[in-house]
């Protein structure tokens, strides 16, 4: 099965005062490098999938 990302880290609260972003998102993850943050990523498109619940991204 081919994927999309590495990663996807769920469900955390990503803060980002840059992009002023304080919101629950999730996060993808390839080769080391942020590939894409929105409000839902399906966890099937992820070799790994990261549950951060009440955590702080």
């Amino acid at each position: 099965m081919e994927y999309a990302y590495d990663l996807v880290i769920k469900g955390g609260t990503l803060i980002d005062p840059a992009q002023q972003i304080h919101e629950e998102m999730d996060v993808a993850v390839s080769m080391g490098r942020v590939e894409a943050v929105e409000r839902s990523i399906p966890p099937g498109r992820a070799r790994r999938v990261i549950d951060a619940s009440g955590l702080i991204v």
